[in-house]
């Protein structure tokens, strides 16, 4: 995802809600697509409010005529920093999107999962990777484990050695089986699987280099179409939810490098410092509003 290239304006409607206002067409197509998908709430001109949870209402003029949809979210503050785990398209080529990617069903997708991870210290989280699952120590976690390296051999042990940091709780449509996430892994100079997942500040940028809290997840979905929407989970952190849409076969997968599909719905989520708009198109004059309801 690209910046918007059509003009538009930001402002602010008294002290706490942020106007959006395009000044020509924003389509789902051509330059600017697949339209507004996230703004990026933040900055020096913005001071987190006393710990808490906050309503945010998002409005955007995106129907018919410019009719209004508006939606929801709750913001919030926390009252000390956390782990925190955070889905990125840092390294992909844009436009790009490894979030609602479309692929038919019984498929890898072909734009990895990566996540940014942060410590409890608000540092960026090295050394952290995907195992399978441990169901007799961890049941809540069906889906795989994520560990960190703590005893630094390459290898992510859930019984002793490393440290269990959390884990994915997988969603799937009804009766799917074969849907699996899985770890990118090293390789050798021929190519050759080594067996030892890529930990987080391995995976390289396209200058060869390696980039910090940077983890790298593989997808693959199982045999019924439908939404695959596994939830990454931090242990004393937050989570975050990753949907993919299998099709039926020959409807196409998204190629890497282009925009996958996105929700024919508008959503909102609000995060701590994120707030990402599913919004389709602003038509010329069109408005988005951010607004903060109440002091609680």
């Amino acid at each position: 995802q690209a910046d918007v290239k059509s003009d538009y304006s930001v402002g602010l409607e008294g002290e706490r809600t942020v106007v959006f206002t395009a000044t020509e067409d924003i389509l789902p197509q051509g330059p600017g697509a697949p339209g507004i998908k996230v703004l990026h709430v933040r900055g020096g001109a913005f001071t987190n409010p006393p710990a808490g949870d906050y309503t945010v209402t998002v409005t955007a003029e995106v129907g018919q005529n410019g009719e209004a949809a508006t939606g929801t979210g709750t913001l919030t503050i926390l009252p000390a920093i956390q782990p925190s785990i955070n889905i990125t398209n840092l390294l992909f080529g844009r436009p790009s999107n490894n979030n609602f990617q479309r692929v038919p069903v019984n498929s890898d997708v072909p734009i990895p999962l990566d996540f940014l991870l942060f410590d409890q210290d608000g540092k960026r989280d090295d050394g952290v990777g995907l195992a399978p699952p441990d169901r007799a120590l961890f049941p809540q976690y069906p889906g795989g484990l994520l560990i960190r390296d703590t005893n630094h051999d390459g290898l992510l042990n859930s019984s002793g050695g490393d440290t269990v940091i959390g884990g994915i709780k997988p969603a799937a449509p009804a009766g799917a089986t074969g849907q699996k996430a899985s770890p990118a892994v090293e390789t050798t100079l021929a190519d050759l699987d080594t067996g030892k997942p890529k930990l987080s500040g391995t995976i390289e940028n396209k200058q060869g280099d390696k980039v910090p809290g940077v983890m790298r997840v593989l997808f693959h979905t199982g045999d019924k179409q439908g939404l695959y929407q596994p939830t990454f989970e931090l242990i004393g952190g937050n989570s975050v939810q990753v949907t993919i849409i299998a099709e039926a076969p020959g409807g196409g997968a998204n190629p890497p490098g282009t925009v996958p599909g996105m929700p024919t719905t508008g959503a909102a989520q609000v995060g701590l410092w994120l707030l990402a708009v599913v919004a389709g198109l602003l038509l010329a004059g069109a408005g988005l509003r951010l607004r903060q309801l109440g002091d609680r």
